[in-house]
C-alpha cells in the first residue's frame, strides 16, 4: 500500500504531499494517536470518518471561515447509472450540478466520470469527489 492508493492516484495531492516531505509512513505517525483512540472506543471507519470530517469542519471554521454546512444532500436522477448529480444546500436550496462525462455510461456507477457545470471546464471527477470539489472550490455557493 502506498500514497496512491490512499489518495485514490490524485496527482496533484500527492504532488503536494511529496513536496511538503510526507510519505505513508509519516502519515501513520500524525493519525495513529487518534486512531488508538478511536479504536478504544470502539467507533467503526463510518463514525471515525464522520469524527475527522467535524474535527476538519471545526478547524476550518477557526482557520478559514465557515465549513461545508452538514445540510449538504446529493440527488441524483437514477439510481442504476446517474447522468446529472446535484449537491444541494437543503438550507438555503441553492445547489450545484455536476453532469456525467460521455462514454461513462457503462462503468460502475461510483467509477462514472463528472463535469461540474458551474466551473464550465474540463477537469473531470469521480462521483465520490464531488463532495470535496464543492467544498474546496464551491463553498462560497453554497
Amino acid at each position: 500500500m502506498d500514497l496512491n492508493f490512499i489518495l485514490e492516484n490524485d496527482t496533484q495531492q500527492l504532488a503536494r504531499l511529496e513536496e511538503l516531505g510526507y510519505d505513508l509512513d509519516s502519515l501513520f505517525i500524525v493519525v495513529k494517536d487518534i486512531f488508538s483512540i478511536f479504536d478504544e472506543i470502539g467507533l467503526g471507519s463510518k463514525d471515525t470518518a464522520e469524527i475527522l470530517m467535524r474535527l476538519k469542519n471545526i478547524h476550518d471554521i477557526a482557520t478559514h471561515g465557515k465549513p461545508l454546512p452538514p445540510n449538504i444532500v446529493m440527488y441524483e436522477n437514477s439510481k442504476q447509472a446517474p447522468t446529472r448529480l446535484g449537491l444541494t444546500n437543503e438550507g438555503n436550496g441553492k445547489t450545484i450540478l455536476f453532469k456525467l462525462v460521455q462514454g461513462q455510461n457503462r462503468l460502475e456507477k461510483n467509477n462514472m466520470l463528472y463535469k461540474c457545470e458551474e466551473c464550465d471546464d474540463d477537469n473531470q471527477m469521480r462521483r465520490v469527489d464531488t463532495r470535496r470539489h464543492v467544498e474546496e472550490v464551491h463553498n462560497n455557493l453554497l
